[in-house]
Formats: structure tokens, sequence, C-alpha cells
């Protein structure tokens, strides 16, 4: 899941996938039920990655990754990972 905040993802034209439907549907009719997983924001999806390291620094305010329609999920990677600044500097400099 992208991180929230980082990257040009802000909104999906269409969104099909029948299980992220319903669950931004669920989680809309009862927040509280889903308050510490799930959460809707403009309409997108929100889910809680818990981190046991930082989230007591960071109090689980980096926590939550936009969740991405099944649909969508390739279009994300090749974005992600296809920009010639989407690669790393090699093994010497990412252990530096």
């Amino acid at each position: 899941m992208p991180i929230q905040g980082e990257g040009e993802i802000t909104a999906f034209a269409t969104i099909e996938n029948p299980w992220y439907i319903s669950l931004v549907a669920k989680v809309v009719q009862t927040p509280q039920k889903f308050k510490k997983k799930w959460r809707v924001e403009d309409g997108l999806l929100y889910k809680f990655r818990e981190d046991k390291l930082l989230d007591p620094i960071e109090d689980g305010i980096e926590g939550w990754r936009l969740a991405v329609p099944a649909e969508h999920r390739q279009r994300v990677l090749e974005d992600a990972h296809n920009e010639v600044t989407a690669g790393h500097l090699g093994l010497e400099k990412t252990y530096d």
C-alpha cells in the first residue's frame, strides 16, 4: 500500500472491486466497529498498519496506508517502480 502523502496517487477514476466497495460501505455505516483498522476519507479506504517499533515513538500517526483497489494495483506499482529515480544506489550505498 502506498504511503499516504507520498507520490501522486490521491484518487482513482473508477473503483470496481466488489470487496473494496463493500468494505468502504461497511466502514462508513459503522465506523466505530472498524476505527482501529480501517477508515474512509474522501471516499478512499485506508488501513492502519501497526508497527510495534515505531508506533510508541510516532503515536501511530504514520500507520495509515491507502488501500489500493485490485484493478489499480498494477498501475500503482508501475508508477512507483518504473521511474529512473525509483531504484536504489546499490548494495554498498544501501548499507552505508
